[in-house]
């Protein structure tokens, strides 16, 4: 589970993140350590001066008489493999992990977590390298604004994920994302890879290494510092309990995505954009010890396009970006793994310097858009759809107070196979919800649509800022 904390204040700080489990079952059977790793940060020199206080606690419910495939047989943790602390680990460099798959597996399906972190939180807007000398200095970060989350097989790509931009509760401008913070900042979505195809070499009773890394379009493909990664793999064995047989019949996978970036400077304004594809296609037939042999199919495409725009000397910055793919896997015809998604972003940031003070200001528009169906294991079917267009400024006037203004329109829906459904419609101004509506059979029935009138809030109590420049901190 990764998640992150609300962004910090002088009157502190209280929030709630709940997660499912369920997928996980398995590791409540038996004995063990559950480690929780929530860092801090003091730095008085920000007002960052206070600690948590923090109640951990894991709800169990009793399960059905027949188990009905709600658990894998099998889960391998991918990362540091430490007792003592967290298990994610950070890229750069990658994350490399020796595994050996029980011999008789005939299932693998390994789950990949990766966020962006320091240089790398805002990668959307990082400018190609071969860019960076038409920006004034220090106005973004380097290696460009595509990424790419790779797992590899003994160094060969089993499959790659498109990042999700996770907004936290820093971004830009504080208030923003009070009281409401952005899809996945204390939940991030996860990346699904169907390793089945590999089964035969990760289960020959040898150890193999499987890797985490994260990747740009430039020409080295490197990245900045850095993404947190960590992942998991989960197994289904043979009941015979014989080794499990196969070979890869067709491999087509190309090592990184194909790229391509144009661009246009004209007096102070700089126009880049960068656009990029990915696919992979294996094929593999998977014999059981039982004798039953399973035709696999795994398939991935993506698609990527960025357009950045720096207008006036950079004082005015926009970034539009949309990542859309598919990964899609089938055993003997049935669908095992089908995730859909389109991750569409768009950011202004400008920034305001005259007699009265300096600041900037931000728009923030962004979605969620996931049809994802899983093994039974791993989870429902499920249709997410979230949408949020939210505005902010910081202000410091040279005779008074910082000045902090934020607004935001949200709509959320979900629905899965099992017939669940939910939607939520929020609106905040300053802080304060001023409306709620939510509906769906699973939405909280003492709950009643609601309209607010906006509280009086001390907009200078307002958090510290991360922005995407070390030009602007």
């Amino acid at each position: 589970w990764r998640t992150s904390t609300a962004e910090p204040s002088p009157s502190g700080i209280i929030w709630t993140a709940l997660k499912d489990l369920s997928s996980y079952l398995l590791l409540f059977t038996t004995p063990g350590r559950v480690i929780l790793d929530l860092n801090n940060v003091v730095d008085p020199a920000h007002g960052l001066d206070g600690e948590y206080d923090v109640t951990f606690s894991v709800t169990i419910y009793a399960s059905p008489k027949k188990r009905g495939g709600s658990r894998s047989d099998g889960i391998i943790a991918l990362g540091t493999l430490s007792r003592e602390q967290a298990g994610y680990a950070g890229v750069p460099p990658m994350l490399n992990t020796t595994v050996k798959l029980p011999r008789n597996t005939i299932e693998a399906y390994a789950e990949i977590y990766a966020s962006g972190n320091a240089q790398e939180e805002f990668w959307y807007f990082n400018a190609p390298d071969s860019w960076l000398p038409a920006l004034p200095k220090d106005t973004t970060y380097g290696k460009g604004s595509f990424r790419e989350v790779q797992l590899l097989v003994d160094g060969q790509l089993a499959g790659f994920a498109s990042p999700y931009p996770v907004l936290f509760t820093g971004a830009n401008v504080p208030l923003i994302w009070r009281p409401v913070a952005a899809y996945g900042a204390f939940d991030q979505p996860t990346y699904k890879v169907d390793l089945t195809p590999f089964v035969p070499i990760l289960s020959d009773g040898k150890n193999h290494t499987v890797t985490i890394n994260v990747v740009s379009s430039e020409p080295d493909h490197t990245i900045l510092g850095n993404w947190w990664v960590s992942g998991n793999i989960q197994v289904i064995l043979d009941p015979s309990g014989k080794p499990t047989k196969g070979l890869i019949t067709k491999y087509i996978a190309p090592p990184y995505a194909n790229s391509r970036i144009s661009g246009t400077k004209n007096h102070g304004d700089v126009n880049i954009t960068l656009a990029a594809d990915h696919t992979l296609h294996v094929e593999a037939l998977i014999t059981s010890g039982s004798g039953t042999t399973s035709a696999v199919t795994w398939k991935q495409s993506s698609s990527f396009v960025n357009h950045q725009s720096y207008r006036d000397n950079a004082t005015h910055q926009v970034s539009t970006q949309i990542a859309t793919g598919r990964s899609l896997s089938s055993h003997n015809g049935a669908v095992k793994l089908d995730d859909d998604f389109s991750w569409p972003l768009t950011v202004h940031f400008w920034t305001l310097d005259n007699d009265d003070g300096s600041g900037w200001g931000t728009i923030f528009d962004h979605g969620y858009v996931r049809s994802e169906a899983l093994p039974s294991f791993m989870g429902a079917k499920t249709d997410i759809s979230y949408h949020r267009r939210s505005e902010g400024s910081r202000f410091m006037p040279k005779d008074g107070p910082r000045i902090n203004s934020a607004t935001s329109n949200l709509k959320f829906s979900y629905r899965d196979n099992k017939g669940h459904t939910y939607w939520r419609a929020l609106e905040s101004d300053n802080g304060t919800v001023t409306q709620d509506k939510q509906g769906g059979n699973i939405a909280n029935e003492r709950h009643q649509s609601s309209i607010f009138t906006a509280a009086a809030v001390d907009v200078t109590d307002d958090g510290v800022a991360r922005l995407h420049g070390s030009r602007y901190q």
